[in-house]
């Protein structure tokens, strides 16, 4: 038996400070076993098949010795990281269900896959034409001294397919509605996965302080799960919705139609889900308030979200995290403060009032996430001390010289969760570049997007220069040099 954390396992453990299960300290409990020893097992990998790589669960065979050291890699300390998140936000899941609140509100809710407007009968020419349709999946459970808990399921239904901003804060304005037809809201707890178009985003954040406000809720929280964690009561809900209407339309014999959301509705058999029709989503009037929230990257570190005031949210690692960063969306002027401890901040007076902020967020030196205000990327440590003040023992401040050297046509590459991005600059202003950046797909293969990927950054907090990438396969796929990959990569873990 190999133990990575300890029999009652803590905080300490996940984040490999424990003194007792760091990773050089695995406990192996093996009866005087032999580490030179053979052992088998399947792993999920590339492997290369008739000259392709093909991914799939794949036998291997090693020495116990080289499996020790396979443990103790980082993608390991990185699932750790990532079992204790998902340990917590479900923890946090199970304690609002059963919370016995007074008129409180707890959400999970997520997008199904779209329904496809399929005919019992069809031309073959109506086969490459079908058209697709949302289904929004919510189940709520509403508790109140009065009524004690009661559970409810949605099912909302729109010809809108994009699942962005405008549909999202529409649909939870939809389900809060038909709540308070029936009885009183005070505070509210929306649980969803953390897919950054969709939900993690600060357009979602932005939405959140509104609902608080438009609603009058007093408690406002958003809990996202930990990565492929997210499945729940919500996932069965547009399972069976679809279902039925697909079993409706094939017993139709060509009468029953469902080519748009209406026809979804109208044609739904009764069944204890609600059905909502939502096709009234305004996308033009809510532009101007969207453009006026703060760009933020590195907010996907973060599992938990609470609404503050005047559009100030409280961000954390993880729902029961005594550490927190707070930073206020909408605000000509941007501030941000962190709090260790449960011991409150004023956020007047931890900065004073940059003119943009960069926060690297430690939780107790293990986790490094970064809110970035890309407008005005200038740099405040948790003390509130500005970068380019660089301390004893403090991390590299960025200053505004160009240490990189670079020039308008060069070839960069930026790294975004975990990942690194090749771009070329067009222009440049100070100490940041405009760069058209690249997408990676899979390993070294990048291509160029649909939509033109421009972004300004400050030229010191790219990775490196770099060369340009050369055409892989046909016209769509370029790669890096494995020697120049190799660097990049090794660069990016370092960085």
């Amino acid at each position: 038996d190999i133990h990575m954390v300890c029999n009652i396992p803590s905080k300490e453990c996940y984040h490999q400070t424990c003194e007792n299960c760091k990773p050089k300290q695995l406990i192996i409990l093996m009866d005087g076993v032999s580490t030179e020893r053979e052992v088998e097992f399947k792993q999920w990998g590339n492997q290369k098949i008739e000259a392709e790589n093909k991914y799939g669960l794949y036998p291997h065979t090693k020495s116990l010795a080289s499996l020790l050291e396979d443990v103790n890699n980082k993608d390991t300390i990185e699932f750790l990281k990532h079992r204790f998140n998902q340990i917590k936000s479900q923890e946090s899941f199970n304690f609002h269900l059963s919370l016995e609140k007074e008129q409180h509100l707890a959400i999970q809710c997520d997008f199904a896959m779209n329904y496809t407007s399929t005919y019992q009968r069809e031309t073959q020419s109506a086969h490459w034409a079908k058209s697709q349709i949302t289904v929004f999946t919510a189940v709520t459970w509403y508790y109140s001294g009065a009524t004690g808990r009661i559970t409810k399921s949605y099912a909302l239904i729109s010809d809108d397919v994009t699942h962005d901003k405008f549909s999202i804060f529409k649909f939870i304005q939809e389900i809060l509605d038909d709540q308070c037809q029936n009885h009183g809201v005070k505070s509210l707890t929306v649980f969803s996965d953390g897919a950054g178009s969709q939900f993690k985003n600060r357009y979602n954040f932005a939405n959140l302080c509104r609902i608080k406000t438009q609603y009058d809720l007093e408690d406002v929280k958003w809990i996202f799960f930990a990565s492929s964690h997210g499945k729940g009561a919500v996932d069965g809900i547009g399972a069976q919705v679809k279902r039925m209407i697909w079993l409706k339309v094939k017993a139709g014999h060509g009468k029953v139609i469902v080519k748009d959301a209406s026809d979804f509705v109208k044609e739904a058999p009764n069944s204890q889900t609600k059905l909502i029709l939502v096709n009234n989503i305004d996308k033009k009037s809510d532009i101007p308030f969207y453009d006026s929230v703060r760009q933020l990257k590195g907010c996907r570190g973060f599992h938990y979200i609470e609404v503050q005031d005047n559009f100030e949210i409280m961000a954390k690692l993880y729902p029961q995290a005594e550490s927190n960063t707070k930073f206020i969306l909408v605000n000509a002027e941007f501030e941000t403060a962190s709090s260790h401890d449960g011991e409150e901040l004023d956020i007047e007076n931890v900065v004073d009032k940059p003119q943009g902020v960069v926060t690297d967020f430690q939780e107790d030196d293990n986790f490094g996430y970064v809110l970035e205000d890309v407008d005005n990327p200038d740099v405040v440590k948790q003390d509130g001390q500005k970068g380019g003040q660089e301390d004893e023992g403090s991390c590299q401040s960025k200053s505004n010289i160009n240490i990189l050297g670079i020039t308008i046509g060069d070839w960069v590459v930026a790294d975004y969760d975990k990942n690194i991005y090749p771009g070329i600059v067009e222009s440049i202003r100070g100490d940041k570049c405009s760069i058209n950046f690249m997408k990676p797909t899979f390993m070294n293969t990048f291509i160029w997007p649909d939509k033109k990927d421009i972004d300004t950054l400050v030229m010191n907090t790219l990775l490196c220069k770099t060369v340009a990438p050369t055409l892989a396969s046909g016209r769509l796929f370029f790669k890096f040099e494995p020697l120049e990959y190799q660097r990049l990569i090794n660069l990016l873990l370092s960085f």
